[in-house]
C-alpha cells in the first residue's frame, strides 16, 4: 500500500511576500478621475486666478516682482499634502490646515501646468492632480494665517502706522522629508544593518545642510522683502536669530514694520505661515544696549 504521507523535499524559509492592499481614494479624487477635462478646465481656470497681490492705497518703494514666488490656497487630498508628494507638481506645502487645505508656494506653475496635460491624456506622472481638489487665490489663506488680532483689524490697518510682529516661516523648501530611522530586521546580521543605519545617518546630515542653505536664503529674502517698506528685523543680533524658536524646517523672528509693509507681507511673501502681534512695550536702557540699537517699535 503507498504511503499517502510523503516527507517535504524542501521547506522554504525566509517572509512571506505579500501585496499591500491598495488605498481607496476619496469621493472626490474618483470624480475627478471619471471627469477629467471637467477637472483640468477648473484647475486651469484657478490657476490663472494667481497674481500677486498689490495692497490697495499702499505707497510701496518699490513694485512687486512678478517673478517671486506666489503664495495661495489649496484644497487636496490629505495623503498628498505631504511635501514629497506635492513637490512634483512644482508645489510647497508651508502649512497644513484644516478641511483638507493647505497654503502651498510655488516657485513655477510650469510644473504644474505640465501635470495638467499629462492628467488630461492620462499618462503616467498626471494622476496626482486628481488628488489636489480646489485652488484658491493668496487671499484667501489670510484667515488662517492671521492672529485673531490682526484680522479683526486687518481691513483698517492704516497705512503709516508702525507695528511689531512675530512671524513664522516654513523653509523646508521641495526637499524630501527625513526618513524614519531604519529598524533591524529578524535575522538581520549586525554589519548589514550597521551600514544601512550610517547611509541613514548620512541622509539625514545632508538634509539637514540642504534645511539650512534654504533658511539662511530664506531669511535674507525676508529682510529684502520688509525692506522696501521700511521694515526691519528687529530680532537679529550678530546675525544670529534671537526671541526664535529656531526649528529644522522653520523659524520665527519678531520684525518691525508699517501697516502697508505688513499688509503686502501678508499677501505675497510666499512662506510665511504665521502672522501674529506683539504686545506693547517700552524696552529698558539696558534692553537697548543689548539690542545693539534694534529694538521693538511701540505701537
Amino acid at each position: 500500500m503507498t504511503n499517502p504521507f510523503l516527507p517535504l523535499e524542501k521547506i522554504a524559509t525566509g517572509r512571506v511576500r505579500t501585496h499591500p492592499i491598495p488605498r481607496r481614494k476619496p469621493p472626490e479624487t474618483e470624480q475627478n478621475l471619471t471627469q477629467r477635462q471637467r477637472h483640468a478646465q477648473k484647475l486651469q481656470a484657478d490657476i490663472a486666478s494667481i497674481q500677486p497681490i498689490q495692497p490697495l492705497d499702499s505707497e510701496s518703494a518699490s513694485p512687486l516682482d512678478i517673478s517671486a514666488p506666489m503664495p495661495f490656497l489649496i484644497r487636496a487630498d490629505p495623503s498628498l499634502q505631504q511635501r514629497d508628494q506635492l513637490k512634483s507638481c512644482g508645489l510647497e506645502v508651508v502649512t497644513t490646515l484644516p478641511d483638507d487645505y493647505a497654503v502651498v508656494a510655488a516657485e513655477d506653475l510650469s510644473q504644474l501646468q505640465d501635470k495638467l496635460t499629462l492628467f488630461l491624456d492620462e499618462s503616467r506622472g498626471g494622476g496626482k492632480v486628481a488628488g489636489i481638489w480646489e485652488i484658491l487665490d493668496g487671499q484667501e489663506r489670510l484667515q488662517y494665517l492671521l492672529s485673531p488680532g490682526l484680522f479683526r483689524q486687518w481691513e483698517q490697518l492704516p497705512d503709516h502706522q508702525p507695528y511689531t510682529v512675530d512671524i513664522g516661516v516654513a523653509c523646508l523648501g521641495v526637499q524630501t522629508q527625513i526618513p524614519s530611522p531604519p529598524q533591524q530586521q529578524e535575522r538581520e546580521v549586525d554589519e548589514r544593518y550597521l551600514r544601512r543605519f550610517d547611509r541613514w545617518q548620512k541622509q539625514c546630515e545632508q538634509q539637514r545642510w540642504q534645511w539650512q542653505v534654504v533658511r539662511e536664503e530664506r531669511l535674507e529674502s525676508l529682510r529684502q522683502f520688509i525692506q522696501r517698506d521700511d521694515g526691519q528685523i528687529t530680532s537679529l543680533i550678530d546675525g544670529k536669530v534671537v526671541d526664535a524658536a529656531d526649528l529644522a524646517d522653520s523659524f520665527t523672528v519678531r520684525i518691525a514694520l508699517t501697516g502697508a509693509g505688513l499688509r503686502e507681507l501678508a499677501l505675497n511673501y510666499p512662506y510665511v505661515f504665521e502672522l501674529k502681534e506683539v504686545s506693547q512695550r517700552k524696552p529698558s536702557a539696558h534692553s537697548r544696549k543689548a539690542a545693539n540699537g534694534l529694538f521693538p517699535l511701540e505701537i
